[in-house]
C-alpha cells in the first residue's frame, strides 16, 4: 500500500502569490515526472487560509479541484481514498458565541473522563463549516452529510480498508484562537471508542492516525492520555502538520509521529509532503520527504528525513510491541506463578533457558511446590564452571546475592518434589550467554545480557513478556526459542531430575 500525505495547502485561488501559485504548480509536474504513485490520499488540515480566504462553496471547491488534480496524477481514482481532517483554519472562530462555549468546555473537562457533554459537542463541530464544504465538493452532498452528522457525536471518525486502517481524528474541535499550542484537548473517550470499533472490524492491520495537530501541541495531561491509547490500541503512524515544518520522532517503542510542511510560500516555513509504501510482508514502513528549494524553484527529495539511502524506515509490531516490562526476576516469577495457578496451567513443558542454576533454583522449587496442577519443568542452565563473580554478575544484575548454588539441594528435596504433581529435570549446556528465557504455555519471557570483551556479563536489559498470536513476529521469536531450546537440549547433560529423564 502506497500513500502521499500533505498538510497545510492554504489555498486562496485568487490570493496566493506568484511562488505558491509556481509550487503547487511544479509540485503536480514533479509527481508525474517521478511517477511517484499512491493508493490513497491523506492530507491534515488547513485547506484555507482563514484570515484572507471566505468561507464560501466557490472557495472550497477550488481547494477540491486542486486535491483531485494531486489524487488523479498519484492515481487514486476513487475519492473515498483521500483521507481529511480539519484543521485550525476550517472552522469559523468567529462564530456566534463560540469563544464562551470552548472556554466552558475547557473549564468543566476532566481529563479522566475523556469527553464533552453532547450539546456542547454538536455546537463545537458546528463552526467546522469550510470543511464541511469540502467533504461536499469532494464525496458528494449525502456522504459530506454523514461526515457532518458523524463528527457531531462522534468527533474523532475511522476508515477501515483491506490492508490497514485510518483514524481521523479532530485535534481542531476546541480551536477558538490563535497561540493554543500546549493547551488544546479533544476528548479521548472518543479516540479510545473509535479505536475499538477499528479492533472489531479489521483487527490486525497498521493503523495510521491523521491530525492537524501533533502530540505537543495538546495539553500536557491530554497528550500523555492520547499518546498511552495510541499505544496500548495499536496505532503505528501519526501523520500531521500545523507547524508549517518537516519532521518525525518516535513517540513509543511501536509510534511513530511524522509532522509535513505546508503547500505555500511563506516565511520561515518548510514546503514539503512525504510518500510512504507500507509493506505487509516485510512488517515496515517506508517514508520519503520531498521538499521544495527555493533557491532553485524545484522540488526534490529531502535526503536529511531519512536513515537509510534517504528513505526513513519503521518496523511495524516489533516483537516486543505489547510486551509487559520487567525489572527484577522476582517480578518476573510473581507473574508467572500468577498465570500457571490462577489460569490452571497443567499437562503443560515450562521451558527454562539460559538462567544461571543459582539464580533460578528457587523460584523452580517455590512454584513446584505451591502448584498443585501436573506440569513438567524442563531447565536448561549455564554450566556450573562459569565464574559468575567476575565483573558484574547475574545475581547482581537482578539484584539477588544470597542464592545457594548448589545441587545438593535438589537432592535434600527430591523427595518433597516427589510429593508435588510436577515432574523437574535440569541439565547445563553451554548456551548462547546474552539470552534468558521462560516459555510458559503462550507466554514468553525473556531478557538479554550485554557482554563485555571478556565475557562477562556487564549490564542488562528490561525482562519482556510477550504473549503469542498477537502478531506474526512475535510467533516467529517465540518459535526461535523453542528451536533454541530443542537443540541445546539434545545437546546437554542432565544434572538432576525426579525420575527417568524427560523425553
Amino acid at each position: 500500500m502506497r500513500w502521499l500525505h500533505l498538510s497545510d495547502i492554504h489555498f486562496a485561488s485568487n490570493l496566493d502569490g506568484a511562488t505558491t501559485i509556481q509550487i503547487r504548480d511544479k509540485l503536480v509536474e514533479y509527481l508525474s515526472k517521478k511517477e511517484i504513485k499512491a493508493d490513497c490520499l491523506f492530507i491534515t488540515g488547513d485547506f484555507r487560509y482563514a484570515k484572507t480566504q471566505k468561507d464560501t462553496q466557490e472557495a472550497a471547491d477550488a481547494v477540491a479541484e486542486y486535491i483531485k488534480k494531486i489524487a488523479k496524477t498519484v492515481g487514486v481514482d476513487n475519492v473515498k481514498k483521500i483521507f481529511l481532517v480539519p484543521g485550525n483554519h476550517d472552522l469559523d472562530r468567529n462564530r456566534k458565541l463560540r469563544k464562551s462555549l470552548i472556554i466552558g468546555i475547557i473549564e468543566q473537562y476532566d481529563i479522566n473522563q475523556g469527553c464533552f457533554d453532547n450539546e456542547d459537542l454538536f455546537e463545537a463541530v458546528e463552526a467546522f463549516t469550510f470543511f464541511f464544504k469540502i467533504c461536499k465538493s469532494l464525496y458528494g452532498e449525502a456522504e459530506a452529510e454523514t461526515i457532518h452528522k458523524r463528527m457531531s457525536t462522534e468527533i474523532h471518525l475511522f476508515s477501515c480498508q483491506d490492508d490497514y486502517n485510518v483514524l481521523l481524528l479532530n485535534t481542531s474541535v476546541c480551536c477558538v484562537k490563535d497561540n493554543e499550542e500546549g493547551t488544546l484537548i479533544i476528548g479521548t473517550k472518543y479516540v479510545i471508542e473509535a479505536l475499538k470499533h477499528i479492533q472489531e472490524i479489521n483487527p490486525g492491520k497498521p493503523i495510521f492516525a491523521i491530525a492537524h495537530h501533533g502530540l505537543r501541541m495538546l495539553n500536557h495531561a491530554e497528550r500523555k492520555r492520547l499518546l498511552s491509547i495510541l499505544r496500548d490500541y495499536g496505532v503505528n503512524l501519526l501523520l500531521c502538520g500545523h507547524e508549517h515544518e518537516i519532521w518525525h520522532e518516535p513517540l513509543t517503542q511501536d509510534l511513530y509521529q511524522i509532522n509535513m510542511g505546508c503547500i505555500k510560500q511563506d516565511s520561515n516555513v518548510q514546503i514539503g509532503f512525504s510518500s510512504g509504501i507500507l509493506d505487509v510482508q516485510k512488517a515496515h514502513f517506508l517514508i520519503q520527504a520531498h521538499l521544495w528549494d527555493s533557491q532553485f524553484s524545484r522540488w526534490g527529495v529531502y535526503p536529511q528525513f531519512g536513515l537509510d539511502n534517504e528513505v526513513l524506515k519503521i518496523w511495524i509490531n516489533t516483537p516486543f510491541a505489547k510486551a509487559e516490562l520487567f525489572s527484577s526476576l522476582p517480578e518476573m516469577f510473581s507473574d508467572v506463578e500468577e498465570y500457571i495457578i490462577g489460569t490452571r496451567i497443567q499437562n503443560q513443558t515450562i521451558y527454562g533457558y539460559g538462567f544461571d542454576l543459582q539464580v533460578v533454583l528457587p523460584w523452580i522449587e517455590k512454584l513446584m511446590q505451591s502448584n498443585p496442577l501436573h506440569n513438567c519443568y524442563k531447565i536448561l542452565v549455564q554450566p556450573r564452571n562459569i565464574d559468575l563473580n567476575k565483573q558484574t554478575s547475574v545475581k547482581n544484575a537482578f539484584n539477588l546475592s544470597t542464592i545457594e548454588n548448589s545441587l545438593s539441594r535438589l537432592d535434600e528435596i527430591k523427595d518433597e518434589l516427589l510429593q508435588t504433581s510436577n515432574q523437574l529435570e535440569v541439565r547445563e549446556a553451554l548456551l548462547p550467554y546474552a539470552f534468558h528465557g521462560l516459555f510458559v504455555n503462550k507466554q514468553l519471557y525473556f531478557t538479554w545480557s550485554m557482554i563485555n570483551e571478556n565475557n562477562y556479563l556487564s549490564n542488562q536489559m528490561p525482562i519482556y513478556r510477550i504473549t503469542c498470536g498477537i502478531n506474526p513476529l512475535q510467533d516467529n521469536f517465540a518459535n526461535s526459542f523453542s528451536s533454541w531450546f530443542s537443540y541445546y537440549w539434545e545437546h546437554s547433560n542432565i544434572l538432576f531430575s525426579t525420575e527417568t529423564p524427560v523425553a
